[in-house]
């Protein structure tokens, strides 16, 4: 008789293969903050959040994050560990990472059960406890931005959503996919303080000129 692990590892497979098109569930994808500003050299962070998953677990996702590679420059990319702990084996990083032209691919497998009711001489951590609250933070993407006039703005947006699957492994569906936007900001240009010098010169100057006066 196949393990559980392998048992979920199949059902999982197979909700890849169908899509996540043909599930009964529904949850919106979106990338937070959806508006903020940034100068050139500034590194902007996102999180990749899912919600609206009512009593439903992510248990697989696989989606691609797009981008104008010419405005900014993937600077960092962390998953949360809501699907699991990577380094621990509880999940895999089955992610092609960045193709360097505005493509950024993440996909994580979790190798844990759904909850403790449904699995019987199950370990914890259960993505049930994991996912707990009503947004799921999947993954956290770091952009630098390299050339964005102020006033302009630039989409950081979900492009494709390959596969996308609950705790037991059965398709669910993205209802909407929500972009983030960032807009550049000119640099503040500081007015130089007078120095020490200059002030000692105009002191001299207001003493002389009134000097003069009398």
């Amino acid at each position: 008789m196949e393990s559980k692990l392998i048992m979920k590892v199949r059902m999982t497979l197979i909700a890849c293969l169908l899509g996540y098109s043909s599930g009964v569930h529904a949850l919106v994808f979106s990338l937070d903050p959806a508006n903020q500003l940034a100068m050139n050299g500034d590194v902007v962070l996102l999180d990749l959040v899912a919600s609206e998953l009512g009593a439903d677990t992510i248990g697989v996702f696989d989606i691609d994050v797009g981008y104008d590679s010419n405005k900014l420059m993937l600077d960092g990319l962390s998953y949360s560990g809501e699907l699991g702990d990577i380094g621990l084996g509880e999940a895999i990083d089955l992610g092609l990472g960045d193709d360097g032209l505005g493509t950024l691919n993440l996909a994580v497998l979790s190798l844990l059960e759904n909850d403790s009711l449904t699995c019987v001489l199950c370990f914890a951590p259960f993505l049930e406890d994991l996912q707990s609250s009503a947004n799921v933070v999947l993954a956290t993407l770091g952009f630098k931005v390299i050339d964005l006039v102020g006033g302009t703005s630039t989409e950081v947006g979900i492009d494709a959503v390959h596969s996308l699957g609950d705790g037991f492994g059965f398709p669910i569906f993205a209802d909407s996919l929500s972009a983030a936007t960032i807009v550049g900001e000119d640099a503040v240009v500081g007015v130089p303080e007078p120095g020490t010098l200059g002030l000692l010169l105009l002191s001299l100057g207001i003493l002389l000129g009134r000097r003069w006066l009398e």
